[in-house]
């Protein structure tokens, strides 16, 4: 069954009719648009659709790095809409690790210690602890360049703990790897996520990476992005690699990959003049 942590009621993230667009000289683009959503506390989530659906940009929004044209976004009890999510709050992880290659690993991941000026003391303690806990003990003091992809990926997870954040952003951060080290990465980031009770928005195009990961997982119509689909996993936990081999993941599987490319189909031939665009 799902997590039991995502059966609390307490929403710790919202997206109320969010809608995001892009103006430039050659004209707006609607990126993102009518988004409505609601993260609980301690829940896995992933978001998967086609390129250029506004995916990232949900992220973006979340963060504070761009704000929507309408609507509403809250962070437990404050709104971000004008760029400002409370510190501390949130936690991000990108695609490439974005490690500063002068500094060690262990300094690496005390950079957010630094940036929101908190005791180093306890920190390295914390920071020594989530290293371990990855695999990484006794590399403290190597440099990024001596790491590997999925090593440096590790890195990049422990930075974003360490200062203890409710929420863990995750924008592809698998898209670099190797087809194994991916699948490696993914059982990591569930035993992390099963010892540190973090709550997840992970982006990805993996369907069978959403669908291993989360608790749900909600599918983006083509841009302007919608939710256009959300599919409630009832898949065992912990997850095991053979559970890709079962029935049920398939057809989860299968569900999400329909909704997408009856998306695309359909967007397509609005673009044609012989359809609408999807939407609701």
């Amino acid at each position: 069954m799902a997590s039991e942590r995502s059966s609390e009621n307490s929403a710790v993230l919202s997206f109320q009719g969010v809608s995001k667009t892009y103006q430039s000289r050659k004209g707006d683009v609607d990126a993102v648009e009518k988004v409505d959503l609601e993260v609980r506390r301690g829940e896995f989530v992933s978001i998967v659709g086609p390129s250029g659906c506004g995916k990232s940009t949900l992220l973006k929004m979340t963060a504070g790095v761009v704000n929507p044209t309408t609507g509403h976004i809250r962070v437990g009890e404050t709104s971000v809409d004008a760029g400002d999510p409370p510190a501390g709050y949130l936690g991000m992880v990108f695609q490439t690790p974005v490690l500063l290659d002068w500094r060690t690993v262990l300094e690496n991941v005390l950079l957010p210690i630094e940036i929101l000026d908190r005791d180093r003391r306890d920190a390295r303690q914390k920071a020594a602890e989530l290293l371990s806990m990855v695999g990484l003990d006794g590399f403290e003091n190597r440099h990024p360049a001596e790491l590997s992809g999925g090593m440096q990926q590790r890195v990049a997870i422990c930075r974003a703990l360490v200062f203890d954040p409710e929420i863990l952003l995750m924008d592809e951060p698998f898209g670099a790897l190797d087809a194994l080290t991916r699948d490696e990465m993914a059982l990591e980031l569930l035993r992390v996520w099963e010892e540190t009770q973090k709550t997840i928005l992970f982006v990805t195009h993996s369907i069978e990476e959403a669908v291993f990961l989360s608790d749900r997982v909600i599918v983006m119509s083509p841009r302007p992005g919608r939710v256009e689909l959300e599919v409630v996993s009832d898949l065992p936990r912990p997850r095991e690699p053979g559970l890709r081999y079962g029935t049920e993941f398939g057809e989860y599987s299968q569900r999400i990959r329909d909704s997408i490319y009856s998306g695309r189909r359909q967007s397509d031939d609005g673009k044609e003049g012989l359809g609408e665009p999807l939407g609701k």
